[in-house]
């Protein structure tokens, strides 16, 4: 083709040719096709920098985290649901039945209590009996009233046993209160720390019941103790227990205890346990003595 025609084509403007076909590739296009063509890698391509994946990382911005609770969301309804049935369980179901229990502890507590006040009545009862029985005494076929009581409950049944297991009926009131007294004289002698010094309004019963409780043993004192209510139980009302200041053979002084009475025959006596057998009923003037005073000691 001669210079003339050449000069006679038409030249396609830029936008003409952005227009009607594809602009070519360059060279590193190509090669870049043909890297990845097919999956493999050509001779003419190369491989990526790191720098250039960091690059493009930043560039693409920061990746979105998988939603971890998208999982838990039917977890959580479920629960919700279980909850809020509980919830109407509990009020419709059991919330009656709730009701009913408190009412019948209710009731419960109140009849208890109802019980608990009677109880106390009866015990009230019990012991306003026992009272009027202690101030009437136990049965005695001695006395004059047929009654006898020291004023203590538990003496009184020690003396009552002790004195109906050591005489009869049959026997002379006389002859019973020395089967009595002779008895108590032949206990045990013994001498104990916590009986040496009597004191209060109440030493007779307390040194009594010492000598009943110790198996019917002790010292002067709890004999003649015991022996007073003995006595009184036996009909010999005015029997009373003493401790004393006795002036022995030699001139030396002693306390001791004894127990005055007035005898049958109207005659003042005195009966001391120590003394055996021959204790029983002597006259005053058989000592030379003085009274102790143990109430306001």
């Amino acid at each position: 083709m001669d210079e003339r025609s050449r000069s006679s084509r038409p030249r396609s403007s830029s936008r003409d040719r952005s227009v009607g076909r594809p602009p070519r590739e360059g060279s590193r296009g190509a090669a870049r096709r043909g890297a990845t063509r097919g999956g493999r890698s050509t001779a003419g391509s190369r491989p990526r920098s790191a720098e250039g994946a960091r690059r493009r990382n930043l560039a693409a911005g920061p990746r979105r985290p998988q939603p971890l609770m998208v999982p838990l969301v039917p977890v959580v309804a479920f629960l919700l649901v279980a909850v809020l049935s509980s919830v109407l369980l509990t009020r419709c179901v059991m919330k009656p039945r709730i009701d009913e229990a408190r009412e019948e502890a209710t009731a419960a507590k109140k009849e208890a209590v109802s019980l608990r006040n009677q109880v106390d009545r009866l015990e009230e009862e019990v012991k306003s009996a026992e009272a009027q029985a202690s101030a009437q005494g136990l049965d005695s076929p001695w006395t004059s009233t047929g009654k006898f009581t020291s004023g203590d409950d538990t003496l009184d049944k020690e003396v009552k046993e002790f004195c109906d297991a050591n005489c009869t009926t049959d026997q002379t009131k006389e002859d019973a209160a020395l089967a009595v007294y002779t008895a108590i004289a032949w206990s045990d002698y013994v001498e104990r720390d916590d009986a040496q010094h009597p004191a209060g309004a109440n030493w007779r019963i307390e040194y009594a019941r010492k000598y009943y409780e110790h198996d019917c043993s002790g010292n002067c004192y709890e004999f003649a103790a015991f022996l007073m209510y003995c006595m009184r139980y036996m009909g010999y009302d005015d029997a009373l227990c003493q401790g004393v200041e006795i002036e022995f053979e030699g001139g030396n002084w002693g306390d001791h205890g004894i127990v005055f009475v007035t005898n049958t025959d109207g005659s003042e006596c005195l009966c001391d346990t120590a003394r055996g057998v021959d204790g029983w009923m002597l006259g005053l003037g058989v000592y030379n003595y003085r009274i102790m005073d143990f109430e306001t000691a």
